[in-house]
C-alpha cells in the first residue's frame, strides 16, 4: 500500500516546471484527469488538471473503541494519510485513496495508477 501511495508523488526532473520553493520547483507536473470531477471535464493536456504532489504517504492505524461495548471487540479503525501539494482538485485525494484499495484488494490492476496518470488515457 505505501508502494502505491508512493506512485503517486511528483518525480523530479532537471527543469524547473514551477515557480516553487528551491527543489519543489523542479517536481514534474502530473495529469489527473482521470480523478478529476466529471464537471471539468478535463483531459490530459489541460492545464487544469496538471498537478504536483509532493507527499502521498500512510501515518498509522487508530482505532476508536466504543465505550459502551464491554467486551471491547466494537469500534471503528481509522486509516490515516498524509498528503502534500498544491492546489488539489475536488474529490482528488478521496479518488486516490480509493483507487489504491482497489489495487491492494486486487479489484484493479497493478499498473493502474500509472496508467491512469498517463498522457494516454
Amino acid at each position: 500500500f505505501k508502494d502505491i501511495l508512493r506512485s503517486v508523488e511528483s518525480a523530479k526532473d532537471d527543469i524547473k516546471h514551477a515557480p516553487r520553493f528551491r527543489s519543489l520547483g523542479y517536481k514534474v507536473p502530473r495529469p489527473w484527469h482521470n480523478f478529476c470531477d466529471s464537471g471539468l471535464r478535463a483531459s490530459p493536456n489541460h492545464d487544469v488538471t496538471k498537478r504536483i504532489v509532493d507527499r502521498a504517504r500512510f501515518l498509522k492505524f487508530y482505532y476508536d473503541y466504543d465505550d459502551d461495548d464491554a467486551s471491547g471487540s466494537s469500534g471503528e479503525l481509522y486509516i490515516i494519510y498524509e498528503f502534500i501539494g498544491d492546489a488539489f482538485l475536488p474529490q482528488l485525494v478521496r479518488r486516490i485513496v480509493g483507487t489504491a484499495v482497489g489495487m491492494v484488494n486486487g479489484w484493479l490492476p497493478e499498473d493502474f495508477m500509472n496508467l491512469s496518470l498517463s498522457n494516454a488515457v
